[in-house]
């Protein structure tokens, strides 16, 4: 019993830290363990669950829609010079996912690590299912309806009702 309660108490905090970060009262959001927020900014709809150990860090804006689900071990980093990660209504994103709307620079004659990042919106739109362990990079962007494949990657443009999969994510076929 007390166990549940510690945990209720943490799940609770963590609440409040997402609150605190959106500037508003979240009473339909679920947070079901340990949410990470280093220097992003959220916006956050209506009846979304967060799963343990969701990750947000960057320096950019994450919006997420109404009744959307984030998985366990999800990492979100959202870049504010020229990215930003949208996620649409009634959306799922499976366990392990990581979703990055920027790369290093990697100009010769430079160090990598001192070039900075150039960074490309991404948008996830809505009754969207992404499944376990995928990558979603910069300049992605799936449309409404589509389903991705577990442990894929998504560096493109998959259309409405596709059912995606593989390195990089292509269609195998609609979702009928």
């Amino acid at each position: 019993m007390i166990r549940e309660i510690i945990k209720r108490l943490k799940c609770r905090y963590y609440k409040e830290i997402l609150e605190r970060n959106c500037g508003r009262k979240l009473p339909t959001v679920r947070v079901l363990g340990e949410i990470r927020i280093e220097g992003c900014k959220l916006d956050i709809a209506e009846d979304v669950i967060f799963w343990p150990r969701v990750s947000f860090t960057g320096d950019g804006i994450v919006k997420i829609g109404s009744r959307s689900k984030i998985g366990q071990d999800c990492i979100i980093f959202a870049n504010s010079d020229g990215g930003g990660v949208t996620i649409g209504e009634d959306t799922i994103i499976a366990a392990q996912t990581y979703i990055i709307d920027s790369n290093h620079n990697i100009e010769p004659n430079k160090k990598i690590a001192g070039q900075g990042l150039n960074a490309s919106p991404i948008l996830i739109g809505s009754d969207v299912w992404i499944g376990a362990n995928c990558s979603i990079i910069k300049g992605a962007r799936i449309a409404d309806h589509a389903v991705i494949g577990a442990k894929s990657l998504v560096n493109s443009y998959i259309a409405e009702n596709t059912i995606a999969f593989g390195t990089p994510a292509k269609e195998h076929r609609k979702r009928e």
